[in-house]
């Protein structure tokens, strides 16, 4: 992209106040905005935010790709395609009865409600399947009313997708689960492509939903091997698919730019209490002043902070864990830095989604060495067909724990501490409780 540098295209700095506004509301109350472009462009309201005597030019490893606007560009047939979704409250109550978020088989009225709410989208769901042919870059133009539209569609649609698989799966046709559960994880892997981290986040918790209807599925000794290895060349795809996480933070920083700075607090509720709206007029002077004054000091700042992180993101979880910082350098005591942490545990994220995916595919090999010789290996070890980096745990380096139990098997992740913990399963949501593991099958305690 060459040398992107701030310091120029002056007037634009109300709207870059909006933003920042917008992103503060984001991490609240799940309320967002960003700019569409060509090219993420450089910040607009930086022109003052670092010295008189040049511009702050980006570091190369916030520096991206020439990537060019696709057309058609499948973001904006997709928030299309959400307006046509029917039912909507019935496809949000899917997640209270889909097995691998509730923990527990369903009911023949979970199967009924499944059944209809996924009849009444099916041609939805039959269209989705070419959107996803497209190629996917940027968002449209999000404004306080519109609000990152294809965020809740696309946990809408994986829950339609997961559901009509489990519907397919208890009539005896794995095989055609099988194509729903990756055209889910898709979804998953294609939303972050030019968003921000908050797509990026999004686009993950898509990917976990299908990966917990997904690895039942490949346990359930009900495919053959020829699904088993088409499921193993699919995943090879959607991989390559997949966006690193230095590069959603290049894409965050630049097309958010001074709008990913969080106001601080006093700052922020000082513009509410004088009856300000939460999203100001572009032609504010009170927005022109107070982002200008912001920026001009605390830019400098993120921008290292931004670095700093996809720089790290570049290294296993293991070989950083103890040079993870807690928040930027230079930023004033007692301001809500909400995007510091946010950013930084995107790291322990990509690790632990790295786990996933890496435990689809062992549990794939693990079916097929099964079919082949009547049990499973004693050690991970005996799967020939995978070189040791798939293997491995990005949280301690080695590989991923196995133990053979019963007629099944165990495998798990140590988890952000890196130590073995013999399987401690952690408690709520977060599942990083100190001392204890990550689990990656079984889903739940038997």
């Amino acid at each position: 992209m060459g040398n992107a540098r701030f310091g120029r295209d002056s007037g634009r700095h109300a709207e870059a106040f909006r933003g920042t506004l917008a992103l503060a509301l984001v991490l609240l109350c799940g309320v967002a905005g960003c700019k569409q472009r060509t090219q993420p462009p450089a910040s607009p309201a930086a022109q003052a935010a670092v010295s008189d005597d040049g511009d702050l030019e980006l570091p190369d490893i916030l520096k991206l790709p020439d990537y060019e606007q696709p057309e058609p560009n499948g973001y904006v047939y997709f928030e299309r395609l959400g307006k046509k979704l029917q039912r909507d409250r019935e496809i949000r109550d899917l997640r209270d009865i889909l097995p691998g978020s509730s923990g527990r088989a369903p009911t023949d009225a979970d199967i009924e409600a499944m059944a209809s709410v996924v009849e009444a989208n099916a041609e939805n769901l039959d269209e989705l399947g070419p959107i996803l042919d497209m190629e996917w870059l940027y968002p449209r133009e999000a404004t306080p009313w519109t609000l990152f539209p294809e965020l809740a569609i696309s946990r809408q649609f994986v829950r339609l997708l997961c559901s009509k698989a489990i519907l397919e799966a208890n009539e005896g046709r794995p095989d055609d689960a099988m194509p729903d559960l990756l055209q889910a994880l898709r979804l998953g892997v294609k939303l972050p492509r030019g968003g921000t981290l908050i797509h990026w986040l999004c686009g993950m918790g898509c990917e976990l939903m299908a990966f917990k209807e997904l690895k039942p599925l490949v346990a359930s000794q009900q495919l053959p091997e020829s699904a088993l290895q088409s499921v193993l060349a699919s995943l090879d795809g959607l991989e390559r698919e997949r966006i690193p996480l230095r590069e959603v933070i290049a894409f965050d920083y630049q097309r958010q730019g001074p709008g990913s700075l969080k106001l601080g607090a006093e700052k922020f509720w000082e513009l509410l209490s004088q009856g300000r709206p939460f999203f100001l007029p572009l032609d504010s002077p009170k927005a022109d002043k107070a982002a200008d004054e912001f920026i001009r000091r605390y830019l400098p700042s993120l921008q290292a902070w931004d670095a700093a992180i996809a720089k790290l993101s570049t290294y296993p979880y293991y070989q950083i864990r103890d040079n993870i910082p807690d928040k930027p350098k230079g930023l004033p005591e007692g301001e809500a830095w909400v995007l510091a942490p946010v950013t930084a545990n995107a790291l322990y994220h990509e690790a632990a989604l790295q786990c996933q995916w890496r435990a689809v595919r062992i549990m794939i090999h693990l079916e097929l060495l099964r079919q082949k010789q009547g049990g499973y290996p004693g050690g991970l070890g005996q799967l020939k067909g995978m070189p040791a980096e798939e293997l491995q745990d990005p949280f301690s380096g080695q590989s991923l724990v196995y133990r053979v139990r019963d007629e099944g098997y165990v495998l798990y992740s140590t988890g952000p501490d890196g130590a073995d913990n013999g399987g401690k399963r952690g408690k709520g949501a977060s599942r990083r409780d100190p001392g204890t593991d990550l689990i990656l099958w079984p889903l739940r305690e038997d």
